[in-house]
């Protein structure tokens, strides 16, 4: 009999209005505590990524103004690249063309560009050795006209992306393939540079009154969203008196394709930035 009426008793209280709304109102308070909870759980998880969000932000509006100097296109440039390969995983052949090549060309070093506050970077960076590949490129640019020589050797003029060839003291038609037929050009093209800045992260940056020196880490990912791992590339800019340095290190980027690379660095300097006067139509044929 009393548990028949301890549960008549549980029925009338639930039909008491104030007894309703005292429960109900347990619940909503259960409801928003654990909303509270779920959200706060969720903001702990989230907020490195949120984090990076924002500093890619202030990365990007800031790296916009690092190459600014050269954004009219006026300027002369130096382009060295470096390719090591593990001697360990290339034929005999292979090896044996690439010291082939070492002895037609002409390694260009510039002193001028070394920097002490770039010691931090240093040690990331391959001495060049007698079974590395060099191209180099020296050249002049004032808008959509350019003039380079390949390696000490080869001459030539591209007006709007037409490409011409010195031969016999004349140019000749020639294509983008046969300038760059190591490295494709989109690896040097500055647009291209720029954009990888902007989704890159700033690593280091320091200012000595004379020169900035920045390092700036961008995830391949973001050059080649297909891509699922985690390696990046390194662009060190390297700004003084009218003059610009961008030292890129493709190696990880290019490891893609071979993995028997060991360093893949490319090395671009700006000089005389605007000071470029109009480049004469050469004898074209």
């Amino acid at each position: 009999m009393e548990e028949k009426k301890e549960k008549t008793t549980l029925k009338e209280k639930w039909k008491d209005p104030k007894y309703k709304a005292a429960i109900k109102l347990a619940l909503y308070g259960i409801l928003i505590i654990g909303v509270i909870l779920y959200l706060n759980i969720s903001r702990a998880f989230s907020s490195p990524s949120g984090l990076n969000d924002n500093q890619n932000i202030a990365n990007e509006e800031e790296n916009k103004d690092l190459l600014a100097k050269i954004d009219d296109q006026n300027y002369e440039y130096n382009i060295n690249i470096t390719i090591s390969h593990n001697p360990n995983n290339i034929d005999n052949d292979t090896q044996s063309t690439n010291n082939n090549t070492m002895e037609d060309q002409t390694i260009i070093t510039d002193e001028t560009t070394t920097n002490e506050n770039a010691s931090a970077d240093e040690s990331n960076t391959q001495e060049p050795n007698p079974d590395d590949t060099i191209i180099t490129y020296q050249g002049k640019r004032n808008q959509n006209i350019i003039t380079v020589i390949k390696n000490n050797i080869d001459e030539y003029y591209i007006n709007d992306d037409t490409y011409y060839k010195k031969i016999n003291e004349k140019y000749e038609l020639t294509n983008e393939k046969d300038l760059f037929d190591t490295i494709e050009s989109r690896y040097l093209n500055l647009d291209n540079i720029k954009e990888y800045i902007k989704k890159g992260q700033v690593e280091h940056n320091t200012n000595d009154g004379t020169s900035i020196l920045t390092i700036i880490q961008v995830p391949i990912n973001t050059i080649i969203p297909s891509h699922q791992g985690l390696e990046e590339i390194s662009i060190e800019i390297l700004e003084e008196e009218n003059k610009l340095t961008l030292t890129i290190n493709y190696t990880e980027l290019m490891k893609l394709d071979d993995e028997t690379l060991t360093n893949y660095e490319v090395k671009i300097e700006y000089t005389n930035i605007g000071n470029i006067e109009e480049i004469t139509n050469p004898t074209l044929q």
